[in-house]
């Protein structure tokens, strides 16, 4: 009986170490994971946080507008830079256009010159002479009109009446047979009045004109004239007839 007890005795008190342990146990495990709990809140929170710093710009980053101002310029200024190189290109071949065309009209126009040239080396006898009338039309306009202009300078601005009044002061080297009555006087002024008009230009304003048309080989009628501004002109009959063009280029006061 004795040993009974002792065995129950003995079997009680390995239970309750057997508890004792199992409550340590129990108790060191809820205490590593309360720790290892808090530890993980822990490092949620710092994960949560450096998240929210990714989100967000670094103060560096806000801090630094000067430099962003600049990045942006210098963006600014390549998409500029791209568009003058673009706009080179285009005026690059806008000038190789320009001249391929400029050397074909050169071109054109060294084979009318030459055209020209070879007509005239093919002249009859008959439109020769007529050349050489016209030639000498123009020579014998030309110095009239510059003695009418030596007679006004020595007559108070005043053109001649006639031929003979400019006379003396035909120059030097006129040497033509043609007949001053083949042509008349249309403006018998003064050169002021003509410098001051408002409504006519000297290029445009008759001062000798030959009284006659003459009919060319080409059975075209031509008349020679003299300008105010000393340039003269043989000049075929236009559409509206010599009567009508002369009537807005004869001077009258004003």
């Amino acid at each position: 009986m004795t040993w009974t007890k002792t065995k129950a005795t003995v079997a009680m008190a390995l239970c309750a170490a057997s508890l004792l342990i199992a409550l340590g146990a129990f108790l060191i495990t809820s205490k590593q994971i309360a720790i290892l709990r808090a530890e993980n809140q822990k490092l949620q929170a710092e994960i949560a946080e450096g998240r929210q710093s990714a989100a967000e710009p670094p103060a560096s980053a806000l801090a630094s507008t000067p430099e962003l101002d600049r990045l942006k310029h210098d963006a600014a200024e390549v998409l500029r830079l791209r568009g003058e190189v673009a706009s080179l290109r285009r005026d690059r071949s806008d000038l190789a256009k320009l001249t391929e065309e400029n050397a074909r009209l050169r071109q054109r126009l060294l084979a009318a010159a030459n055209e020209t040239k070879e007509n005239a080396e093919r002249l009859t006898p008959e439109q020769e002479a007529a050349k050489q009338v016209g030639i000498a039309k123009l020579n014998f306009t030309r110095d009239w009109l510059a003695a009418f202009q030596a007679y006004a300078a020595a007559n108070q601005g005043q053109i001649p009446t006639d031929f003979n009044q400019a006379r003396s002061f035909l120059p030097q080297t006129f040497n033509s047979t043609m007949d001053p009555n083949q042509f008349e006087i249309v403006y018998r002024g003064s050169l002021q009045q003509l410098q001051a008009s408002k409504t006519h230009k000297l290029p445009d304003i008759i001062m000798l004109r030959e009284r006659e048309p003459i009919v060319g080989p080409d059975g075209k009628r031509s008349k020679a004239y003299a300008f105010a501004d000393g340039h003269s002109e043989v000049r075929i009959e236009p559409p509206e007839g010599f009567d009508e063009w002369e009537k807005g280029r004869i001077f009258t006061e004003e």
